[in-house]
């Protein structure tokens, strides 16, 4: 997760470095506020490194008091930000790295021997090394148990999972700073972000006539300025408090959005837009595009086929410890009842799995799926695969199967008037459906299966004729 503001340059330096990392990982790049040349070395870059490019285009706090006045929640803080980019981020592992950073050898040589489907939940505290101070700045820079970052007084910091192990690297691992802490860049000297707000202003300026006018760069890791006042806050955390000044983020509910999964091929896009177009304001949408399935037989997903399997076993991975859904692409979202589909998928978070459900039939669909990542989940899911492959069978059915002589989990089904699943939707279930999960009987010609589906939709009145026109297959 590397961010990066007006570094044209160390960028370029950064990012050779990391090209010693052989492990699989991807570089995700935050652009804020960039004026100079470091999109256009990050375009370059990604020519040949797996770097995907985001922009966050709204200014933030500086860590000190305006970070302090700053709510957590507030698009500004330095909390949202490093959520926002974290949230970006789809690997097991996240490493905060900055554009003025170098990768060193050893550090490298690290990273490349890490597992990196480790089931320990682990944080590593890195040295960042500078050479002209001699300075040595230890951070949990690395860790696969990161749930959120939130406002902690002058800061942004890490939260970790429970029983998170840490541990910290030899100084020789390290993380190498080749811009001198001490040289202040410029937007460090820009005007704060609420200079007009006469709300902000006036709690900065109360810190001010409190503890002292705020020094540039005074809460930096560098310096020790800021260690009185830093205590002598904690101590005024009460009337602070009085004055709307919070030191942390528990004070504000953060809402932290479930991860929605679902697997598409380029036939489907249309639902791949859907998806996008209703569901994400509610939940981080994560499109996973793959090839057509060859029809060979009655159904795309029978005799063997386990890449739905597999990407579950992945997802689980990635989001230990979290829920998240993972659903077929072939899904209709009631559009005028997003808020409610929120808030019911929170009150079915009480379980390891919760599936859709068939109205005439006591097997649970993998159609849509809210899962509790954990090892039990993991483990029974890996199972599947392991019979899929074995057997030749049909995921569904093997999912099924393995669930009646399971003990270890924890299941449920979603009711069937909030996720309905069937070839029609029974009349008295259209004013309540949240998602509909559209069936048909499966022939060799694929655009004759998507064509069935938007048939389903017309005859349902969920969509116009014109939108019908523009999608059908011929």
């Amino acid at each position: 997760m590397l961010r990066c503001r007006n570094e044209e340059q160390y960028l370029q330096q950064s990012l050779e470095s990391l090209k010693q990392i052989k492990a699989p990982h991807e570089i995700i790049i935050i652009l804020h506020l960039c004026t100079d040349g470091s999109e256009k070395i990050a375009i370059e870059m990604s020519k040949t490194m797996p770097i995907k490019i985001y922009k966050y285009n709204i200014e933030i706090s500086r860590a000190g008091y305006q970070t302090l006045i700053t709510p957590a929640n507030n698009p500004h803080s330095l909390s949202t930000y490093y959520n926002w980019c974290y949230k970006k981020c789809t690997m097991n592992w996240l490493f905060k790295w900055d554009a003025d950073m170098k990768c060193s050898n050893k550090l490298a040589n690290f990273l490349n021997s890490i597992n990196i489907n480790e089931q320990n939940l682990i944080q590593y505290r890195i040295s960042c090394y500078d050479k002209t101070t001699n300075h040595c700045n230890y951070e949990p820079y690395l860790s696969n148990a990161i749930t959120k970052y939130t406002k902690h007084i002058f800061w942004e910091i890490p939260s970790f999972t429970n029983s998170t192990k840490c541990i910290e690297l030899d100084k020789e691992i390290q993380i190498i700073n080749m811009n001198p802490p001490k040289v202040i860049k410029k937007y460090w000297k820009k005007n704060k972000w609420f200079k007009n707000d006469k709300h902000f202003m006036k709690k900065y300026n109360l810190l001010t006539n409190l503890y002292g006018i705020e020094s540039c760069a005074m809460a930096r890791s560098f310096t020790t300025n800021s260690d009185n006042i830093y205590l002598q806050i904690k101590n005024d955390e009460k009337m602070l408090n009085k004055n709307g000044i919070y030191l942390y983020s528990s004070i504000v509910k953060a809402i932290i959005k479930t991860n929605f999964y679902y697997l598409y091929s380029p036939l489907y896009n249309y639902y791949n837009k859907h998806i996008i177009k209703n569901l994400s304001n509610i939940f981080n949408i994560h499109g996973i595009i793959m090839d057509d399935l060859d029809n060979k037989s009655q159904h795309p997903f029978f005799g063997g086929v386990s890449i739905k399997i597999e990407t579950i076993v992945d997802c689980i991975k990635k989001n230990m410890n979290r829920y998240i859904i993972f659903s077929d692409a072939t899904i209709f979202i009631n559009s005028s009842k997003i808020s409610q589909l929120y808030n019911y998928i929170n009150t079915c978070k009480n379980c390891d799995l919760c599936f859709a459900s068939h109205v005439d039939s006591s097997n649970h669909n993998i159609g849509l799926i809210l899962i509790n990542c954990n090892n039990k989940t993991l483990n029974f899911f890996i199972s599947v695969l392991q019979e899929l492959k074995k057997n030749n069978g049909w995921d569904q059915q093997v999912v099924n199967d393995l669930l009646k002589n399971n003990n270890n989990l924890s299941v449920s089904n979603f009711c069937i008037d909030k996720i309905y699943c069937n070839y029609n939707i029974d009349e008295k279930y259209k004013k309540t459906y949240l998602i509909y999960k559209s069936f048909i009987w499966h022939t060799k010609n694929k655009n004759k299966n998507f064509n069935k589906r938007l048939d389903i939709f017309l005859h349902e009145n969920l969509i116009t004729q014109e939108e019908y026109q523009n999608n059908y297959k011929a």
